[in-house]
């Protein structure tokens, strides 16, 4: 029987930790546990700031999560054999050095973006620059490949790249819009 008080009192001590009191000026709301909350981030800040842990944002961490493998499927064969990519991707050899180290350096980009977008995955809210640029590398880069593969330089190869680009890009304004609705800024 003592035990149980023991723990009900224990229970109700920490319970009372992150409720609002006159002896916390901080506290403005109960605060909401989740791995993704932080001080600045949750359903009852000051900036009436939404959880991203709530439901609403699961679709949006998939799409992140989703970004950063694409993202490492290219990225990872571009590193480790850039000239073989580079023929795939190309429909011809890649010899000279420098473009081989340039084109390993495209890479090597995209390499990082998939790691920015395993960020925006961990908290929708706050990585939105990330995602933005991503998005804007995303879109620059399937409208060049575009250009090249409506001129010949590419193999179909590039078709594949070009749309799975452009359904991220169309994904990504998406989330800006839910954003903007919920009266988040973007940067």
């Amino acid at each position: 029987m003592l035990e149980e008080l023991d723990r009900i009192q224990i229970f109700h001590r920490h319970s009372n930790l992150n409720t609002p009191s006159h002896s916390n000026l901080f506290s403005i709301r109960p605060y909401f546990h989740s791995p993704y909350s932080h001080s600045w981030i949750n359903s009852g800040d000051a900036m009436g700031r939404k959880d991203p842990a709530l439901p609403e944002w699961q679709l949006f961490r998939w799409l992140f999560i989703i970004s950063a493998v694409w993202n490492f499927a290219g990225a990872i064969p571009g590193l480790f054999d850039s000239a073989g990519m580079f023929a795939q991707e190309f429909g011809r050899g890649l010899t000279d050095p420098v473009l081989i180290a340039v084109y390993r350096g495209a890479w090597g980009t995209a390499f990082l973006y998939g790691f920015g977008f395993l960020m925006a995955a961990y908290n929708p809210i706050r990585h939105t620059g990330i995602v933005l640029m991503g998005g804007i590398g995303k879109a620059l880069f399937a409208l060049n490949l575009l250009y090249m593969l409506l001129n010949g330089w590419t193999s179909s190869f590039a078709i594949l790249v070009v749309l799975g680009d452009a359904l991220f890009v169309a994904a990504f304004v998406a989330y800006f819009l839910r954003l903007k609705k919920l009266g988040e800024a973007i940067l």
